[in-house]
């Protein structure tokens, strides 16, 4: 079936640092926020999430973006069960999030 969402993640070997690209290129029919479940990270670590600003602030398909679109630490547990509600992006728009293992 046709998706017009595009989604990828590349982890590092030792699970410390992550990108994940999240993109859509046409609209949704989704009205509520997706959530990201990221495999492949250490459920016993806690990563900072950062938006990377390659081209400019994504803009979004809603009123509020999610609050963690400015930065946040979240466990690998929760990334992986729980996931990351992702923002509704408007078509042809894309996010790019560095995840970074905390001391």
């Amino acid at each position: 079936p046709y998706t017009p969402l595009f989604l990828s993640a590349v982890v590092n070997t030792d699970a410390t640092e992550a990108l994940v690209s999240y993109a859509t290129v046409d609209m949704t029919r989704y009205s509520q926020p997706l959530r990201l479940r990221i495999a492949g990270i250490n459920p016993e670590l806690t990563y900072r999430i950062e938006t990377l600003d390659l081209a400019g602030r994504p803009a979004g398909a809603a009123k509020s973006q999610p609050a963690w679109i400015d930065g946040i630490s979240v466990s690998g547990e929760v990334l992986a069960v729980v996931g990351l509600a992702m923002p509704l992006l408007y078509p042809e728009s894309a996010l790019v999030l560095h995840l970074l293992a905390e001391a």
